[in-house]
């Protein structure tokens, strides 16, 4: 037998192992970085698709805080009316017959840093129509409908419209909330203004003037 053919192989076996080594170990390099790369890019997705602006928040907002998008399900923009330049306000044209009157979305940022809907709206298919003024919190990817203001007390409203108007309110001056750029909000009784909430950053003050 030739012994340096059995030299031979014995030095190219390792170098053959030594050569298939290095090649498997680019491979999963490639892979890795393959999967790294990609996984950036989902990450980057992810970050891309949080809701920013009013509008980004209406159209993922969850039906039972704004019953009236239940009717345009595949298409909420339809109902959409105006928003601010600073794509912060959001208001109805009341294009369907269904829509409240005066339906608005405010976009707040709260002192914590979570991002907060006012909805406003008045519904006037019942009788006698109902006002309604909540805050919803957004924090990712959940929804949760907060306190962020006491309740109204219909009473003491009734009470200012007679001392401003001097008459008891008929059945069309129903309760507005009226939502502002400057995030205030201007509580309404027909077309009387009884008074204005100011936004302190995590609440509105409820106190009603004495006038």
């Amino acid at each position: 037998m030739n012994m340096n053919l059995i030299n031979a192989d014995k030095f190219i076996f390792p170098r053959r192992i030594a050569f298939f080594a290095f090649v498997l170990f680019v491979l999963s390099a490639f892979g890795a970085s393959a999967i790294f790369a990609q996984g950036k890019g989902k990450t980057a997705r992810k970050k891309s698709v949080e809701p920013r602006t009013v509008v980004d928040f209406y159209l993922r907002l969850p039906v039972k805080y704004f019953p009236y998008i239940e009717y345009e399900p595949k298409n909420r923009a339809s109902l959409m009316g105006s928003h601010s330049a600073s794509k912060a306000l959001l208001s109805f044209d009341n294009n369907r017959p269904i829509q409240p009157v005066n339906a608005q979305i405010l976009l707040l940022k709260r002192m914590s840093g979570v991002s907060m809907l006012a909805i406003s709206y008045t519904d006037c298919d019942s009788d006698p129509c109902k006002d309604s003024l909540r805050f919803v919190e957004y924090e990712k990817g959940r929804w949760t409908e907060v306190d962020a203001a006491p309740p109204l007390e219909r009473g003491k409203i009734v009470e200012i419209y007679r001392r401003k108007t001097g008459k008891n309110p008929g059945q069309k001056a129903f309760v507005i909330y009226d939502v502002w750029d400057d995030k205030s909000i201007i509580v309404r009784m027909g077309d009387t203004e009884i008074y204005k909430l100011e936004w302190d950053g995590n609440i509105y003050d409820f106190t009603a003037p004495n006038e």
